[in-house]
């Protein structure tokens, strides 16, 4: 194209110059001044200058867009000589026909001076440029194509890339639609401004029952209610969104097979490039479900709050601050306040003090730490104030519950007033009652006991002979005899034990105990009993026991009337076993078990026997002797102990009865003891008692012998006697006591061991040695550091002593 332009421009230049010059001509120009004088001169020059004038100016035109073009030297030269030579040409025709009637010779004279000059120099700079003229313009001509395939490159690239997002756009139309078309939940479709449908979702179809065959091309009012449709209320809807471009509302809307259905519908206007409306987008959201939810929802709140409003117990909430927030009728009666008195103030004025004040500060230490202490529980006892100032017992049951504003509580509350007046009366008289029982029981006992005790030990005189000697049949009733006078004896300590539990005076003083040495000091008791009913007794204690927790006397009696029970309910000829579970490091209890092979109990029963005066049906008469409360007593005084009975046995082959016991632990009797001076200046010593002797070893009974005399030495159940498990077998064993005392106390606990040492005919030639060292508390820290700290500092000071005792 631009060796075409430059070719053109070249054609009209040459046949403008020679139209020029034919005009020019010395006879066209005499020619013309012969015809028409002036006005001849004037038109000769005037066609002359259009010619240069026009047909240059059309060249300096296109030469003026080349040199826009590349930066070539020669050429810019070239068209600067050029634009030149055309202007001052041009202006010198124009000068010749203004001097027909002015007198400009002199003007004229001086452009045509100039003109030949730039005409010269356009002769000479050609005739230097010619050898490099035609190299300049193919050097001209090849970049101008260099730019003209760029430029096609671009055009090129442009519209690929115009392809490109036209692919782009058409792959996002494609998502767009198959996401719309993939949604089922919703109805998606569009309407034209007239209301007609123009496209149709899954969605839709799921939702509204059409297929896109039935409902593109229908009126949007299809789906519309005939109500809708009749008020003109439809079309009210689609006015609304014409003129706002959107509209929201909420309705029944139908389905294809008729059915109604409660409906969000959003519209959206579609605009076109112009800002014009081309249709609608329109989503349909099945909102039955949801409606049906909200009713229920309120029509719930409504019966709860008739329930509210009409229950004899207050019920109050309150926000994380302690506000009242809502106050039913109820309230009203109780506190005296009216629902407006009390609504948006602080829940602390309906309590005295010490409540008043902690309140507050409670809410706050819960916010932040989650420690509870009330909330959470049900029908626990405080106190309550009247707007009259009076206080009054009431049961409250406190909850939390999270709304958007954040956490609220509910209490429930009921004046017990009533309740507990009728309550105290109930338990005057009950221990009106209870006393009277202790009373006649104490002195029934004691009545029976005296005479009981009297026989038995006469009867037991004529069965040793010291009356003389007995027929069988007279020493097989005088069993009989001191076997009935035992039972008799048996069921009044049961009756007493009965009414200690109902009077909550059954004592249960715990200590270290040894369990193996209790079951074989019941197990030696017993024998005479079982020998008699000719059954064999057996111990089958497994591994090394742990010290238990809990009373000896108490177990003694747990298993004498478990091992005792066995023995009565098997046949001669049968076999009661004492044994335990394994005991593993950890745990916290240890499990003992009584079996035998007699009749076995039904299952029904089992759970029965551990009741009041419950005795279970089986084939032996033996089961009829006593007042069923052997095993009700077993139960209550395990579970004082902190353990469980159970038994396990099947009809005619025998049962087994478990119980189990606290294991001793140090830690555990240091947390109980910190706790029972929660609030004082706690002080524990350890006491080292080291035994020496100078004959035999202290070993087995002996040993025990010295550790029952320290035990009468110190303060039951706030003192221990700490258990030295493997070191019974030593020469010169060392007893250690934790005692709760301080520098005064442990003064007189050593005073009372020396004492008792010395003055004991059966531990003469042993001499005890005893060691004090204060243990160091932290009165200020937590209760579970100070219980870490108190039990780490006994085990490594019992270690130290023993390390330099065993050196010594």
């Amino acid at each position: 194209m631009a060796r075409l332009r430059v070719e053109r421009t070249y054609i009209a230049m040459i046949a403008g110059t020679g139209l020029a010059a034919a005009l020019h001509s010395p006879g066209c120009m005499e020619a013309m001044q012969q015809s028409w004088p002036r006005w001849g001169e004037a038109a000769w020059n005037g066609v002359t200058a259009f010619c240069y004038l026009g047909i240059y100016t059309t060249l300096v035109w296109t030469l003026l867009r080349l040199r826009r073009g590349p930066k070539l030297p020669r050429l810019r030269w070239l068209l600067d000589w050029m634009i030149a030579f055309v202007i001052s040409d041009g202006a010198t025709r124009l000068a010749r026909i203004a001097a027909i009637w002015l007198p400009l010779r002199q003007v004229e004279l001086a452009l045509r001076v100039g003109s030949v000059l730039v005409g010269v120099g356009l002769a000479l700079y050609l005739w230097s440029a010619v050898p490099h003229l035609v190299e300049t313009l193919e050097e001209f001509l090849a970049v101008l194509a260099k730019r003209q395939k760029e430029a096609a490159t671009r055009t090129l690239e442009a519209r690929e890339a115009a392809e490109a997002a036209n692919a782009a756009l058409a792959e996002s139309d494609a998502r767009f639609r198959l996401m719309v078309e993939g949604i089922k939940d919703h109805a998606i479709y569009t309407v034209d401004p007239q209301g007609m449908v123009t496209s149709w979702n899954r969605g839709a179809q799921r939702l509204m029952g059409y297929t896109e065959q039935e409902i593109v091309g229908q009126h949007f009012t299809r789906m519309m209610t005939p109500e809708l449709v009749m008020t003109g209320e439809a079309e009210v809807i689609h006015a609304r969104a014409t003129e706002l471009r959107q509209s929201e509302d909420e309705g029944w809307r139908l389905r294809a097979s008729g059915e109604r259905f409660w409906a969000r519908v959003s519209k959206s206007a579609l605009l076109d490039e112009q800002d014009q409306i081309r249709g609608f987008v329109v989503i349909v959201h099945d909102l039955t479900q949801h409606r049906r939810a909200e009713r229920a929802v309120r029509e719930q709140a409504l019966r709860i709050k008739a329930f509210v409003e009409s229950a004899n117990d207050g019920v109050i909430t309150i926000d994380a601050r302690g506000i009242i927030d809502s106050y039913n009728p109820a309230c009203e009666r109780i506190f005296g306040y009216s629902a407006a008195e009390a609504m948006g103030k602080n829940i602390k004025m309906l309590m005295p003090e010490p409540y008043y004040s902690e309140h507050d500060d409670y809410l706050d230490r819960y916010a932040k730490t989650g420690v509870r202490q009330i909330i959470g529980t049900a029908g626990r006892e405080v106190s309550g104030r009247r707007k009259n100032g009076s206080t009054f017992p009431m049961d409250i049951s406190i909850s939390e519950f999270r709304l958007e504003d954040g956490q609220h509580y509910s209490g429930i509350i009921r004046d017990i007033t009533e309740l507990k007046r009728v309550e105290e009366a109930l338990e005057e008289n009950r221990t009106h009652r209870l006393k009277m029982q202790e009373r006649f029981l104490s002195h029934v006992s004691h009545e029976l006991r005296t005479p009981l005790t009297a026989i038995y030990f006469f009867v037991s005189n004529v069965v040793d002979g010291l009356f003389g000697d007995l027929t069988p049949d007279q020493q097989e009733q005088l069993r009989l005899t001191l076997e009935n006078t035992r039972q008799l004896k048996d069921m009044v300590s049961d009756l007493l034990d009965i009414t200690r539990i109902d009077t909550h005076k059954l004592a249960i003083s715990s200590q270290p105990s040894n369990p193996a040495r209790l079951v074989l000091e019941v197990l030696s008791t017993c024998r005479k009993n079982a020998g008699e009913a000719q059954v064999e007794l057996v111990s089958q204690l497994e591994g090394r026991l742990p010290f238990v927790w809990a009373d000896p006397s108490r177990v003694r009696q747990i298993l004498t009337n478990l091992i005792e029970n066995a023995i009565k309910f098997t046949p001669p000829g049968g076999r009661v076993t004492v044994g335990n579970q394994p005991f593993h490091e950890g745990d916290e209890l240890l499990c003992l078990k009584v079996a035998d092979t007699g009749c076995g109990i039904r299952r029904e029963d089992q759970e029965r026997i551990f009741d009041r005066l419950a005795q279970a049906e089986n084939a032996n008469e033996n089961s009829r002797r006593g007042l069923g409360l052997g095993l009700f007593l077993c139960r209550e005084l395990v579970t004082r102990h902190g353990g469980r009975i159970w038994v396990e046995s099947e009809p005619g082959a025998g049962s087994t009865f478990f119980f189990t016991l606290p294991a001793f632990s140090l830690q555990q009797w240091c947390e109980r003891a910190l706790e029972q001076r929660d609030g004082e200046t706690i002080q524990i010593t350890l006491l080292a008692l080291d035994l020496c002797t100078h004959g035999e070893a202290i070993t087995g009974e002996l040993l025990h012998d010295c550790k029952r005399m320290a035990e009468r030495c110190i303060h039951p159940g706030q003192d221990v006697l700490l258990p030295i498990t493997g070191r019974e077998r030593e020469t010169r064993p060392t007893i250690f006591i934790a005692a709760c005392a301080g520098a005064q106390g442990i003064a007189i606990i050593e005073s009372r061991i020396r004492r008792e040492f010395t003055g004991a005919a059966n531990l003469a030639g042993i001499t005890v040695s005893i060691t004090a060292t204060p243990v160091h508390v932290t009165q200020e820290a937590a209760r579970e550091q100070q219980t870490a700290e108190v039990t780490a500092q006994i085990e490594k000071l019992i270690d130290a002593h023993l390390v330099v005792r065993k050196e010594n």
